[in-house]
């Protein structure tokens, strides 16, 4: 049989197994985490030989695939400098998150130099952060740099690592772009240690909404428009009237919370192709190819809003007269 035509069985029994799925009412949905870690997020000693895994892995239990989700409600920015607590000879706590953070960055050339610079640290288990805890600093609001100022001894204006890769977070305006070789790593060390992982609450194939129970966030399952500008997603969001309303267009904390850092493979079948997606195609199905608009923005430039792409969870900043897609919320921290 021509490599094509194996190609063409295997991902035909894939939807088959899909499809079927969906028949018997095998699609509800919860984070799940990978191999090795059971859904609490506590380490399963045996399931890899010693070693194995990148090197964000760690063996208390602490990898970055159970690291993912932001485990706290989602404020519009973080708290002001002045209410992180400061922890003697190890940095800086944030009471919003319980997350630990090195008072100073370090140079590292690979994502593999910059766990080891972190595993170095004394006091705990230090790790580099995920994505999502990195832009647990981000004050979307601000820039140069895009974080509470007077924070850190250190605020490099620069792409910092993350155990998200190829993904990292520049704290000049508060970006998720792609990290440099060479870049700095700020070291976090987690609460007790280890970041467990928690389900979204369970649902079903027709559900309209998904609840995330540790941001306070009911998600619209669907699309309010694939295209929109800033003023029309939000007219869109007040007006959505599932479950009684309440719903508005997403800060951008809280849409790059629904950022899967392990993309998943999706099949069109309308065009006959697999592709990435940095959501899961469960939770949130038919998601396009195109950025979402958020709602908030710099303070200094009013004219222009955050906006997160799901293709590979990046962000930029875009004009409000722009055209781009639109998902509903509720809920969270107000």
């Amino acid at each position: 049989m021509r490599q094509g035509s194996v190609a063409g069985v295997l991902l035909g029994l894939g939807t088959l197994v899909a499809a079927c799925n969906g028949v018997l009412g095998l699609d509800a949905y919860t984070k799940v985490g990978e191999r090795g870690y059971d859904a609490a997020g506590e380490g399963l000693p045996d399931a890899d030989p010693p070693g194995a895994g990148p090197p964000d892995v760690l063996a208390d239990g602490g990898a970055a695939a159970f690291r993912r989700w932001p485990r706290w409600p989602l404020a519009p920015s973080p708290p002001e400098a002045g209410a992180f607590e400061v922890v003697a000879d190890a940095g800086v706590r944030d009471p919003s998150t319980g997350l630990l953070w090195a008072a100073a960055t370090e140079p590292a050339a690979t994502l593999a130099e910059a766990a080891a610079v972190c595993a170095r640290r004394p006091g705990g288990v230090w790790v580099v952060p995920t994505r999502i805890e990195l832009l647990s600093l981000v004050d979307p609001s601000r820039e140069a740099p895009a974080q509470p100022p007077e924070l850190f001894a250190d605020a490099p204006e620069a792409v910092l690592w993350s155990a998200s890769p190829p993904l990292g977070v520049d704290f000049f305006d508060g970006a998720v772009v792609r990290v440099r070789p060479g870049s700095p790593v700020r070291c976090v060390r987690l609460p007790d240690g280890r970041h467990p992982q928690r389900p979204y609450d369970t649902f079903g194939r027709d559900a309209a909404l998904i609840r995330d129970g540790a941001t306070n966030l009911v998600w619209l399952r669907a699309l309010a428009a694939s295209s929109a500008t800033h003023a029309e997603a939000q007219a869109l969001c007040a007006a959505a009237a599932q479950d009684g309303g309440g719903f508005r267009l997403p800060r951008y904390r809280e849409l790059a919370s629904l950022v899967d850092d392990v993309p998943h493979a999706v099949f069109l079948p309308g065009e006959g192709r697999v592709v990435q997606r940095a959501i899961d195609p469960d939770a949130f199905p038919d998601t396009p190819d195109v950025a979402f608009w958020a709602s908030d923005g710099p303070a200094a430039s009013p004219a222009v809003r955050w906006t997160v792409d799901f293709r590979d969870g990046s962000s930029a900043r875009s004009g409000v007269g722009a055209r781009h897609a639109v998902r509903c919320v509720r809920g969270g921290a107000p």
